[in-house]
């Protein structure tokens, strides 16, 4: 059921990029102007905001981790050069990746366990 839903949407917007690519996106620019697509995100992000919270609160390490990561991504949006501000989901989401288990090592004081990869080949 939930497959084809995804077919029909990609074929949706497959027939749209199409009469886009024919036509021009002034239309789209008219049918959607620029006030409806802003309102309709921040209603998404509004919306999605109340359950990063809970998600983000669950445990006060969790909450610390996100204060960080939120610092961190403020931080590279204003002070880091432009190749690197445009990327601020793959800043948050390496800042994440890198400090997150190393501060839960630190903090809980449980054994660090690294993937396979990673490990010494002794």
């Amino acid at each position: 059921m939930a497959l084809g839903g995804i077919i029909t949407a990609g074929v949706a917007y497959a027939i749209i990029a199409i009469v886009v690519l024919i036509v021009g996106y002034r239309w789209l620019n008219y049918l959607m102007p620029g006030i409806v697509t802003g309102t309709v995100v921040m209603v998404i992000g509004l919306n999605l905001s109340v359950s990063a919270i809970k998600q983000a609160a669950s445990t006060p390490f969790d909450a610390w981790m996100a204060l960080v990561t939120i610092i961190a991504v403020a931080l590279v949006s204003v002070y880091a050069p432009a190749c690197c501000a445009d990327c601020l989901y793959f800043s948050a989401a390496l800042w994440g990746m890198e400090y997150t288990p190393s501060w839960d090592w630190l903090v809980s004081g449980r054994k660090l366990i690294l993937p396979r990869s990673v490990r010494r080949r002794g």
